[in-house]
């Protein structure tokens, strides 16, 4: 019987070096759920992303992802876990910079867990799908909106079953911004995958049902 959650926190803290300590709020996420971190700026909503995704620890509290505690994982462990379990969406997108739109795919697709032998088919028909017109163009030549869509064609790539979306469409205009954002649910729909948004536009809570504030005590730096 499969694991009935993707995402599964309970009681999480973190303490800020020198700072202030946060307390977030339970969050369960069902395969194929959508749901929206809601806040204003310093509540803490990237350093939660963060911990679900392994990239920093907790002071306390549990983190299942598909069942596994991720705290549980280290080093090299993690990481394998990462690449295969968890796409991310970052707020400037981290594309690599002198590599091009197909190669960006293929280096996610090096931590997958995916046949080497399909990686090639399956990066080109990602960036097809999601209109990436110049695969082969470097990634800084191309439009914001291309960017945009390489970003979210490299977070699915590897058939994660979380998607992590950090700010995804904070420097957008109101017009990309909804392209974006559609670009992005249906993409995670399509694919299966859960999908945490992490926003601070009271507009893009319109397109969740499911909205949950980013802490539920303290103050972030």
């Amino acid at each position: 019987m499969p694991n009935p959650t993707v995402l599964d926190t309970s009681g999480v803290t973190f303490c800020y070096a020198n700072g202030p300590s946060m307390a977030f709020a339970d969050v369960a996420l069902a395969p194929g759920e959508q749901a929206l971190l809601l806040g204003s700026s310093g509540t803490g909503k990237s350093t939660f992303l963060n911990l679900v995704a392994g990239l920093e620890s907790p002071h306390s509290g549990s983190i299942a992802v598909n069942g596994v505690q991720i705290g549980t994982l280290r080093g090299a462990a993690r990481d394998r876990f990462r690449g295969r379990s968890i796409g991310m969406v970052f707020q400037v997108f981290n594309l690599l910079q002198g590599f091009s739109a197909l190669e960006n795919i293929l280096l996610a697709l090096r931590f997958s867990g995916l046949p080497r032998s399909e990686h090639r088919e399956r990066a080109q028909s990602l960036l097809t799908k999601l209109g990436v017109e110049r695969v082969d163009a470097l990634v800084d030549r191309l439009s914001v909106g291309q960017q945009q869509r390489v970003a979210v064609a490299r977070a699915v790539a590897a058939r994660p079953t979380l998607v992590l979306a950090d700010e995804p469409t904070a420097s957008l205009d109101p017009v990309n911004r909804d392209a974006a954002l559609t670009l992005l649910q249906e993409t995670c729909r399509a694919s299966g995958a859960a999908l945490l948004c992490a926003s601070h536009d009271p507009e893009v809570a319109r397109r969740f049902t499911t909205c949950i504030a980013a802490a539920r005590q303290g103050n972030s730096q």
